[in-house]
């Protein structure tokens, strides 16, 4: 009996120690949700306001602010590194000037609560206030992810015809991938500006912005305006290529993914 209730206990310990280990894991996405600023910082409100961070296994780290749309800046998703040491994380994002440790303050199975203590002079001080968010993703996608992402990300090259049609069937491949996502939540809405897209969306049907290839949220994706205008107009053809919208009654989004799907078999054939 003596024997039993030690082992109990000492399943229970073992069970409270995972979970502990589990919830204050900083490997997640974490949702800004409220900024105290610095008294001289005025410069976080524009960067952090709104934003996700995703902090992965391997120290690789995303950032991401759909708002960033609004005001004409791009790229919205930006890559790079993080690291925890003791209560200190460091991040740093590539091509931005973002290079800072924060203190790690609160770190729950719900909040982080990050304060800057090393970066820009005026913003040392200000704190995040982050949740943990699954918005952009389920099961099989993350919509935050690298992988899902190197559509996006300008190449430090120019780039060929295949390279280049590469590059837009994985645009086209992220939206079929996001709408599947939204629909298999059940989800009573979609983010357009989350989508770095020139596609729009109507009720029963999908088309695209005119002169969307010099338009700088497609531009940002390529080496150049050149390479940029290429891809346009394989997406072009891609739209083009259907003889009939696939809508899906009052399913929108199925339809929106229908036809993206279709979109991505042309390109990739």
């Amino acid at each position: 009996m003596k024997n039993s209730l030690i082992l109990l206990i000492s399943l229970i310990l073992f069970s409270i120690t995972l979970n502990s280990c589990h919830t204050k894991s900083i490997n997640d996405t974490w949702h800004v949700t409220k900024l105290k600023l610095g008294s001289n910082d005025h410069e976080s409100e524009a960067i952090y306001s709104d934003a996700f961070l995703s902090f992965y296994e391997n120290e690789f780290a995303s950032f991401f602010n759909k708002n960033e749309h609004n005001k004409g800046m791009s790229p919205l998703y930006r890559t790079g590194q993080w690291k925890k040491t003791g209560e200190t994380l460091s991040l740093t994002l590539h091509g931005t000037m973002i290079d800072v440790k924060f203190l790690i303050v609160e770190l729950t199975e719900k909040w982080l609560v990050l304060e800057i203590k090393e970066g820009p002079k005026g913003t040392i001080g200000t704190q995040l206030k982050c949740q943990r968010s699954e918005l952009y993703r389920n099961s099989t996608f993350d919509l935050l992810s690298q992988e899902n992402n190197r559509w996006r990300i300008k190449p430090a090259h120019k780039e060929n015809a295949s390279e280049i049609q590469h590059r837009v069937a994985g645009h086209v491949r992220f939206l079929v991938n996001y709408f599947d996502m939204v629909d298999k939540k059940t989800q009573t809405y979609f983010e357009p500006a989350a989508l770095q897209t020139p596609f729009r969306f109507f009720s029963n049907g999908i088309g695209l912005a005119t002169d969307f290839e010099i338009d700088n949220a497609w531009v940002s994706n390529f080496y150049d305006e050149e390479d940029a205008s290429a891809g346009a107009k394989i997406l072009a053809q891609g739209l083009k290529s259907m003889d009939e919208y696939p809508g899906d009654g009052k399913n929108y989004v199925k339809g929106y993914y229908n036809a993206l799907q279709m979109i991505l078999e042309h390109i990739e054939k």
